[in-house]
């Protein structure tokens, strides 16, 4: 059964190998011998470090997953809206041609009409009844 000060011992143990190849020697018991005393928590503070080296490693590769899907969703959202920019332009140019065919039917229905106009002056002036 593991214990919390064997698993400390353990720790240091692993962290003499990792980060200093095991060049500290190691009492009969797993204890750190520093000057001839007992030291279990000697490399307490390594460990710490490589936690914290851990969690800024873990912290960028989050920033970084997080900022791809942003990026992505970003373009994502530019081609939606030059999409959207461009079918606004064709109703627009639509609506335009619309409002030109417009224009050249008013015109056309008003020189029939002035031209009925003038047919029917001169239809009186003869005379004649439409």
């Amino acid at each position: 059964m593991w214990t919390t000060c064997g698993i400390l011992r353990l720790e240091a143990q692993i962290c003499s190998k990792l980060c200093f190849g095991g060049s500290e020697s190691v009492t009969r018991g797993g204890g750190w011998a520093v000057g001839g005393v007992y030291s279990p928590n000697r490399y307490r503070g390594h460990v710490l470090y490589v936690i914290a080296a851990l969690v800024i490693v873990l912290g960028l590769l989050l920033l970084g997953i997080t900022l791809q899907r942003t990026l992505r969703k970003a373009a994502r959202l530019k081609s939606t809206a030059a999409r959207a920019q461009a079918d606004i332009a064709d109703r627009r140019g639509l609506i335009r041609a619309r409002v030109a065919a417009l224009g050249v039917a008013l015109a056309q229905r008003r020189r029939i009409g002035s031209e009925q106009q003038v047919a029917g002056v001169a239809a009186q002036a003869e005379g004649r009844h439409r």
